[in-house]
């Protein structure tokens, strides 16, 4: 089999069946909180929390189009398996560029595929996959353009096809950008530090003008720029439906209280920006940025990097984590470069997470980017293990799968073993990624709406408003019901009533404590939320 079937095999192989597994365990219905919001932000092109987000929106609104089965909010949910399915098939191709070595970049997707924490990011609606999916391509499209610069050393100038190559990495950094805002310190820095070596560092050597590599760069950028367009999603939107009151993300209250139904489609748009610039500031956190970043200290990166450890034995298991070290080292001695640019990725996100604040109740969840060097790790171990001279020399170029006779059988039959031991480690790992039964969100949702009286006001927390203003705007159950998201931060519930619904049925979904101040009484719930009725008079709310 030649090199390029090996590889269009190889992409095949690892994308169609981490596909099939995420697929077959993704969450099949609506879920809560931010997830949830993304589910009814992206069928209606509509805003979600700051970062707004607008390529992952647009992602989903285009799969809600396209697949044939499923709710809504499961088509949402499937950008995310394919996003997570394409992240180990991207794994898989770099780590046989590095090895050149078949079974080894099976085995390093598999260690990616079944870590429980992209497993569980490809299961449901979030951004974390897309992000990881942008910062392997950007990893593969640098090598690339490393690689058009070869047959050109020496010569008058680089090769077009790495301008090409250059240019596609920065349109990459910047839909990563675009995607979240953690890119600007794991992709970004290695876009500027690569393209600087391949621009400057490396024309240096050669009789190729500076003028003209300089020209590229401005190139470069212009291409960084186009990977920012989708940031004009959220602006073209705030253009045609803003500005807003700043209260209810846009939502038109004043249409419910006068019963008129609500506008097809709905208007809405996180934080329901006044300005202009709250609305360009959307795009960089907004109001959420206060407190969510504070100087990490000795004690904190300490911290996180004995958790980190923690997380990744959980990820990997003793096997995985005895390649990743081994390919730590061998990857060093083999290729150095490759080997700075996943060390820096590991590294910016171990300070990224130090630096997140305490506010930041799932800080772990921005550690998935470190599974892609580890992984890349794992894979650089599982061959220098099986091919032990590799780890007393260097090798050309695909060295350590030239091997003859006994070597190759009994490298061939290390590498298999160290695939079944990863995947048997998966199949360990199934319940943490598993969520193919998860239909308690929409039970306690329809439940909920369903015992509501007509035209009511129900105040929730956030992980329970989202999936009510689900069945609401997509699904269209209950419009009739106004769900007012009060945050712990936020006023307080028994002022907001007093101030806002004087006259009006009120339900609360919270905690216990939210409601007993309130003299509220149960009404139907879940092992997940109940719903309490607060009735006016009788010692409720209205009362002095």
């Amino acid at each position: 089999m030649n090199g390029r079937r090996a590889l269009l095999l190889l992409a095949l192989v690892t994308f169609s069946g981490s596909l099939v597994l995420y697929a077959r365990t993704a969450a099949p219905d609506v879920l809560s909180g931010d997830s949830a919001e993304f589910q009814f932000a992206a069928p209606l092109l509509a805003v979600p929390h700051p970062t707004g987000y607008p390529l992952y929106i647009l992602l989903a609104k285009l799969a809600t189009l396209v697949v044939p089965f499923g709710n809504i909010a499961h088509c949402v949910t499937l950008v995310s398996s394919l996003a997570g399915a394409g992240t180990v098939a991207l794994l898989a191709l770099l780590v046989w560029r590095a090895t050149g070595t078949f079974v080894a970049a099976l085995v390093a997707a598999t260690a990616l595929a079944v870590a429980p924490g992209l497993w569980n990011a490809a299961t449901m609606a979030e951004v974390y996959t897309l992000h990881t999916f942008l910062l392997a391509l950007l990893a593969g499209v640098l090598w690339q353009a490393y690689a058009a610069w070869k047959p050109t050393v020496g010569g008058p100038s680089a090769s077009p096809l790495q301008w090409f190559w250059l240019s596609s990495a920065a349109c990459v950094a910047g839909l990563g950008f675009s995607n979240h805002g953690s890119f600007l310190f794991t992709g970004v820095p290695l876009l500027v530090g690569y393209g600087a070596f391949l621009l400057i560092v490396l024309p240096a050597g050669t009789c190729a003008p500076f003028a003209q590599c300089w020209s590229r760069l401005g190139g470069v950028c212009f291409w960084g720029m186009v990977g920012l367009a989708p940031w004009l999603f959220v602006l073209t939107q705030y253009a045609r439906m803003g500005p807003f009151n700043g209260l209810d993300h846009g939502l038109d209250y004043g249409r419910h209280l006068s019963g008129t139904p609500l506008p097809d489609p709905v208007a809405y748009f996180w934080g329901a920006p006044t300005t202009w610039p709250e609305a360009v500031a959307h795009l960089f956190g907004g109001v959420m940025r206060g407190g969510i970043f504070e100087p990490p200290g000795v004690a904190r990166i300490g911290a996180v990097a004995h958790a980190l450890g923690e997380r990744l034995w959980f990820e990997f298991g003793p096997v995985g984590l005895l390649l990743g070290v081994g390919g730590f080292v061998a990857l060093f001695r083999r290729l150095p470069g490759v080997w700075i640019g996943s060390v820096w990725v590991a590294g910016a996100t171990v300070l990224y997470v130090s630096s997140l604040g305490r506010a930041v109740q799932d800080a772990m969840v921005f550690t998935l980017p470190l599974l892609l060097p580890w992984s890349l790790w794992v894979g650089v171990g599982a061959t220098a293990l099986a091919h032990p001279r590799s780890l007393v020399g260097r090798f050309a170029p695909h060295g350590w799968s030239r091997w003859s006779g006994w070597g190759q059988r009994f490298s061939a039959a290390v590498l298999v073993l160290f695939l079944v031991l990863m995947l048997a480690w998966g199949y360990t790992r199934f319940p943490y990624g598993n969520k193919s039964h998860l239909g308690l969100f929409r039970t306690f949702g329809e439940g909920a709406l369903a015992r509501m009286a007509p035209g009511a006001v129900v105040l929730t927390r956030w992980e329970q408003g989202t999936i009510l203003q689900y069945l609401r705007l997509v699904e269209v159950q209950r419009p009739d019901i106004w769900v007012d998201i009060v945050e712990p931060g936020d006023e307080a519930w028994e002022q907001r009533i007093r101030r806002r619904y004087p006259d009006q049925t009120v339900y609360g979904i919270g905690s216990v404590e939210d409601c007993e101040a309130l003299h509220a009484r149960p009404v139907w719930g879940t092992d997940y939320a109940t719903l309490f009725l607060l009735e006016p008079g009788g010692g409720g709310y209205y009362e002095e």
